[in-house]
């Protein structure tokens, strides 16, 4: 009887205060706070942050922490009819380019320690040619590089670089991209090359341009931030 009594005063207390249900729909709250695309990551001594949303940033910047894996999805599209999924794979420390995954599902690890180096993210469904994917992520020693879309691929390849932070934004074929050629998004390095890994040459070996520190948003695209 003292239990049920305790129920049905907490449940008044819940409505006077006009919160509800609310309470027991957190996720569901997520899912609507934000709209088109939400990922979350994995991070070096945090664990999986809160989803984010629409070009918000995911991991952290100056605090030399790596991503180690990464869930995304698409939700609460303008066009309520439209079929728009996503997949995408993860370049990852020791193991390389993992397979496909899609909708919410993770990749990169948990629990072994190991960074992410690369991504690559595009649309699936029967409407995914009705819009673009955007991405763009912060590399350890190289900060924010260009934007890559639609499959291509983010971050670096053969350098030891970790990730760091992304932010990705889903667009109408319509809206303004954007991407802007100056900036690379991905570098792989080729044995051989004059640069070479680690150099600490980031400008000549990522062809960004001497003097411009910045991207297209204003973001810093090289540097130690």
């Amino acid at each position: 009887m003292k239990r049920i009594i305790k129920t049905i005063g907490m449940v008044s207390i819940l409505m006077l205060l006009g919160i509800g249900n609310s309470v027991l729909a957190a996720d569901d709250i997520q899912i609507i706070k934000s709209g088109n695309i939400e990922y979350r990551t994995q991070i070096e001594n945090i664990g999986w942050q809160e989803w984010k949303g629409e070009d918000e940033q995911s991991g952290t910047s100056g605090k030399g922490l790596r991503l180690e894996g990464i869930e995304i999805k698409v939700t609460n599209l303008p066009d309520k009819t439209h079929q728009v999924g996503v997949r995408y794979k993860t370049h990852v420390q020791n193991i390389g380019w993992q397979d496909w995954v899609e909708d919410s599902k993770t990749s990169g690890t948990v629990g072994k320690g190991l960074r992410l180096e690369a991504i690559q993210v595009e649309l699936t469904g029967a409407d995914a040619d009705k819009y673009d994917v955007y991405y763009t992520v912060h590399a350890q020693n190289v900060g924010w590089l260009g934007w890559a879309k639609n499959g291509e691929s983010a971050g670096t390849a053969g350098y030891g670089y970790r990730l760091e932070a992304i932010q990705i934004q889903l667009k109408q074929k319509s809206e303004t991209s954007p991407v802007d050629d100056k900036y690379v998004a991905f570098k792989e390095y080729a044995p051989g090359s004059s640069s070479g890994g680690n150099t600490g040459n980031y400008n000549n070996d990522l062809n960004i341009p001497d003097g411009d520190p910045t991207g297209s948003t204003g973001k810093p695209i090289f540097g130690d931030e």
